[in-house]
């Protein structure tokens, strides 16, 4: 409930936000707006919805898109996390081996519901690449790739 001064009195208004309603919506309340001149009927009562940004959920029509950031072994040879859906559902995530940079998976049905449907949840992974690698590991790296070029020559 929302109570607003009308100009001669405050009324108390039984606000509906449907769900999946976009920041900047505006719901209109016929007759219950201003009505300060005597002989006129009460104007109308917009309210605009404001939906403050999500640091992690991101909306793209109705679907919410979050970045979640993957190590390059992770990338390489595969994995499962664990991700946290806006609703507050875990749910195991499989990374296949060979992930890019910038590539998604979907959770369908995880995203914004609306009235006539529910979107999805992207996850869009970052790769990154580690920049203070011991020499030990450096070496491993390079046997890694050693092996590599060999299996493509």
């Amino acid at each position: 409930a929302v109570k607003v001064q009308t100009g001669t009195k405050e009324k108390t208004v039984s606000v509906d936000i449907p769900k999946g309603i976009r920041s900047g919506a505006v719901i209109q309340y016929k007759g219950m707006g201003q009505d300060i001149h005597a002989n006129v009927l009460p104007g109308d009562l917009q309210i605009e919805i404001i939906v403050p940004p999500d640091e992690k959920f991101h909306r793209f029509d109705n679907d919410l898109v979050s970045e979640v950031t993957i190590d390059c072994f992770e990338a390489i040879v595969g994995a499962q996390i664990d991700f946290v859906t806006v609703r507050g559902k875990t749910m195991r995530v499989t990374i296949p081996p060979g992930t890019q940079h910038g590539a998604q998976l979907r959770l369908f049905g995880e995203g914004i519901p609306t009235k006539n449907a529910v979107g999805n949840q992207i996850i869009r992974l970052l790769v990154n690449i580690p920049t203070n690698l011991t020499k030990e590991q450096i070496e491993l790296v390079q046997q890694a790739k050693a092996i590599g070029d060999k299996l493509d020559g």
